[in-house]
C-alpha cells in the first residue's frame, strides 16, 4: 500500500513539473556575425600579391558552440537559451575578418589557405558581452614570414558600450569590434 501511494505521489510530482502551465517558450533567435557577402573578393585577390594566410590559433570553448554568451560578475559566463549563432562563431569570426581585411585594400590578399606565404595566427581570449553593458574583444595575433619564423606578436583589446541592450545590439557591436580588429591588423601590416 505504501509502495503504491509513493508511486502515485511521484507520478503527480513529475506531471506537475513537466507542465508549462499553458505558457509558450520563447522562440529561438539566430544571429549572423558575418552578414556581408562579397562575391568579388576572390577576383580581387587574384590581382593582389602576395597572399597571406589568416588562421585561428586559439579561441575559447564558448566560441566553439552556438549559444551567445554573456559575462555575469567577474568570473561567470552565462549561455543564452534562446539566442543562438547561425553558425559556430569561431568559423564566422574568421570569415568576417577575412572579408574586412580584404575590403581594406591591403597590400596582401588574405586567405584561409596558403602554402609558403606570410601568415597571421589569431588567438582570441575574450569575445562576448557583459551584464555591465559592454561588448569586449581581446587577444593577440602573430605575424610570421613564409618560413614560419615569427616576425611580430601584437596584443589587442577593444570594447564597445551598449546603449539599448538586447542581443541584436550585442551582435551589431561584436561586428563593429571585428572591424576595429581588421583595421588594427591592417595598420600593423602597413608598419612592418
Amino acid at each position: 500500500m505504501y509502495y503504491r501511494f509513493s508511486l502515485l505521489l511521484l507520478a503527480a510530482v513529475i506531471t506537475a513539473c513537466s507542465s508549462t502551465g499553458g505558457e509558450q517558450l520563447p522562440a529561438e533567435r539566430y544571429y549572423y556575425l558575418n552578414n556581408t557577402v562579397d562575391d568579388n573578393q576572390a577576383q580581387r585577390g587574384l590581382d593582389k600579391v602576395p597572399p597571406m594566410q589568416l588562421s585561428l590559433a586559439h579561441v575559447p570553448g564558448y566560441l566553439k558552440q552556438n549559444k551567445l554568451v554573456m559575462q555575469r560578475g567577474n568570473y561567470e559566463l552565462v549561455y543564452a537559451n534562446y539566442h543562438l549563432w547561425s553558425e559556430v562563431p569561431a568559423i564566422s569570426l574568421l570569415q568576417a575578418l577575412l572579408t574586412d581585411l580584404n575590403n581594406l585594400q591591403s597590400d596582401y590578399y588574405i586567405t584561409p589557405l596558403c602554402q609558403a606565404c606570410k601568415s597571421i595566427a589569431l588567438s582570441i581570449s575574450r569575445f562576448h558581452s557583459s551584464m555591465d553593458g559592454e561588448v569586449v574583444l581581446s587577444g593577440s595575433y602573430q605575424i610570421s614570414d613564409a618560413e614560419g619564423q615569427q616576425q611580430l606578436q601584437q596584443a589587442f583589446s577593444f570594447s564597445e558600450d551598449l546603449s539599448e541592450g538586447g542581443y541584436n545590439e550585442v551582435v551589431a557591436k561584436m561586428r563593429v569590434l571585428m572591424g576595429k580588429l581588421a583595421s588594427h591588423i591592417q595598420q600593423t601590416l602597413a608598419e612592418t
